[in-house]
Order: structure tokens, then sequence, then C-alpha cells
């Protein structure tokens, strides 16, 4: 086992930056498909709890807090949903409709949220030691979300299977997810500008409402799944190269980083509040004694 092991890190797996940005764009052909997806879904959230939360504020005031707090749930929920379901389209070589996408994934949300929770704890953990085990834990764990809307792995063996397919090609993961930001971040950077010149145009807070509008939508149904098609490129191919993970691999050295990371993150939202208590005090003192 250890000699396939040095023999499928050797391999180079990865497939060329010119095919993973074909995928991106051939996800583009499939805007309307995305549009229902990632879209649709939330807009029809807020239209009815919008109608919602404005009869309860004129017919029950104290109720409103209640509302707005199953609002957030609500489009937290949607929103992840509607994540899920887009990566699931991709998974499926986008033959698949919206309303089966959804039905696929139904069962997937809390799997998808305690996966990213386990993603945050053991990045905070890296991040803990000096933020370079941070970097490397981000990188290693990007197809962890892949693993199960694609192959239904769960929880920790999920983030396994995504160290084990970055297993020594981690620079090479890592140049790819660097150009994918840097082109995304740069488009994004001249449609902004673009929209808040526009926004300028018809100035006051309509124009600039307007602007933020149309660059969500673009993130939605151009930016998300173009992205989440070039991820998918790299994810598929190291899937079809590195199917043969050892059992259990990295569970224990995973939970491990994790169950450091969730003691970090209490460490330090404990040292946070102390410290607004702390600091005045001190200051007050100071003052006193000047």
């Amino acid at each position: 086992m250890d000699q396939q092991l040095d023999t499928l890190q050797k391999q180079n797996v990865l497939p060329s930056i010119g095919d993973l940005f074909s995928q991106g764009f051939e996800s583009l052909s499939h805007i309307w498909l995305f549009s229902k997806i990632l879209i649709f879904p939330l807009l029809l959230v807020f239209i009815i709890f919008g109608i919602g939360v404005s009869i309860f504020a004129f017919l029950f005031p104290p109720a409103i807090i209640g509302v707005a707090i199953l609002f957030g749930l609500v489009v937290v929920t949607v929103s992840v949903w509607s994540q899920i379901a887009a990566m699931y389209v991709v998974c499926q070589g986008y033959a698949i409709r919206a309303q089966d996408a959804f039905s696929a994934t139904k069962g997937m949300i809390l799997s998808f949220l305690w996966i990213s929770l386990l993603i945050s704890f053991v990045i905070v953990g890296g991040f803990s030691l000096l933020i370079i085990p941070g970097i490397i834990f981000s990188v290693f764990l990007v197809f962890s979300g892949y693993a199960l809307v694609c192959e239904g792995d769960k929880g920790l063996t999920a983030l396994g299977k995504s160290f084990w397919y970055v297993r020594g090609i981690w620079w090479g993961v890592l140049g790819r997810l660097f150009l994918l930001w840097l082109v995304t971040a740069v488009f994004l950077g001249m449609l902004g500008g673009v929209f808040s010149l526009l926004g300028q145009i018809f100035g006051g807070y309509i124009g600039a409402g307007v602007a933020d509008g149309l660059v969500r939508i673009v993130v939605a149904v151009i930016v998300t799944p173009f992205s989440f098609a070039y991820l998918y490129g790299m994810y598929q191919s190291l899937c079809t190269a590195r199917n043969l993970m050892p059992t259990g691999y990295k569970k224990k050295f995973l939970f491990g980083f994790g169950l450091w990371g969730f003691v970090a993150f209490v460490f330090i939202i404990i040292t946070f509040f102390a410290l607004q208590d702390i600091v005045p005090s001190i200051m007050d003192l100071n003052y006193a004694l000047t």
C-alpha cells in the first residue's frame, strides 16, 4: 500500500488550466438552469417573508423579532441548499432539472453544514499555529464538499478524501485555485466599477441598490457556476485517478486538529469578551492616576 501511495503521489493527475477554463465556460451555457437554482428560490423567500414581516409588524409587533430570526434561518437553509443543488448539477453534467437537483440533495443540508463546520475548526486550528498551517489545510480540504455531493461521503470521511486527493500535488492545486481567485477578482472588480458608475449616473440610494443587486445576480449566475465547474474539473480528475483511499485516512489527524481549532476558537471568543471589560477598566485607572 505504501508503494502504491508513493506512485499515486508522483502522478500528474491535474487537468490543464485550459481544460479547467473550458469546463468553467461550459457552465455558462446553462445560465437559465442555475438561475432557477441560485436566484429564484431566494427571491421567492424574500418575497414571501417580506410580505409576512410587514403583516406581523403591523398586526403583532412583539412577534417581529421571532419572525426575523425565522427569516434568517430560512434564508441560510435555502442558500446552502441552493449551493448544494448547483454543485450536484455540475456533478451530473447538467443533465438534470432544477427541481430534481433540489429533491436529490434535500438530505445533504445538515451533512454539508457539518462538513463546513469541521473544515472551519481544522482551518482555525491551523491558523492558530502561525497562519501557514491554516493555508495548507484550506487547500487540502477544498474538495470536501464535492466528496459529499458527488460521492456521498460525510463528516471526517469527506475531509479525509479531499486530503487524499490533494496529497502530493498541493502546489498544483494551490496554483489553480489562486488563478481562479485572481480571474474572478479581476472580473468582479471591473464589473463592480461599471455598475458603480451606472449607479452614480442614476444617482442616490436607488442607483447604488440597483448596482449592488446586479453584481449579486452576476455572481449567482456566472461566477458561482463557473467556479463550481472549474473546481469540479480538478475533483473529477483526482477522483478518477485516486479512487483507492485507505479506510479511515487521516480521520484521527483531522479530528485532533478540529478539536484543537474548536478550543482555539472558544479561547478567542472568551478573550475577546474579557478584553471588553478589562480594557475600559485599565483606561479608567490610567485616567485616574493621571
